[in-house]
């Protein structure tokens, strides 16, 4: 039998930064002791839309799976293009970044 239940987050109780067009939705975010430490934000930007300046994770790797739409994502000196049902691990302490293309806005989960 395992110590931690499992966890259940409704779409209404999940908290909302930014705007309709430029939506981070934050999923479990590590606090919750039932999560497990796990982090998972719901993201949907309008086309040409910048995220975070590059930046690295010293404790754990990043991922970013699509959900919908493209994204541009910087890769120590690569940028690599993201496209629905893609799947891109970032490594622990490698530098990325991200944004939209003009022509495209993205929804995706990281």
């Amino acid at each position: 039998m395992s110590l931690l239940a499992p966890l259940l987050l409704r779409a209404d109780e999940t908290e909302i930064l930014g705007s309709p067009s430029d939506e981070i939705r934050l999923l479990p975010d590590g606090s919750a002791k039932d999560a497990q430490s796990l982090c998972l934000i719901r993201t949907t930007l309008s086309a040409g839309s910048d995220g975070p300046p590059p930046h690295c994770h010293r404790r754990a790797p990043e991922g970013f799976l699509m959900l919908d739409g493209r994204l541009d994502v910087l890769v120590d000196d690569d940028v690599r293009e993201l496209r629905a049902g893609d799947l891109l691990v970032v490594p622990t302490g490698v530098p990325h970044a991200f944004a939209t293309p003009v022509g495209s806005g993205a929804e995706f989960l990281f």
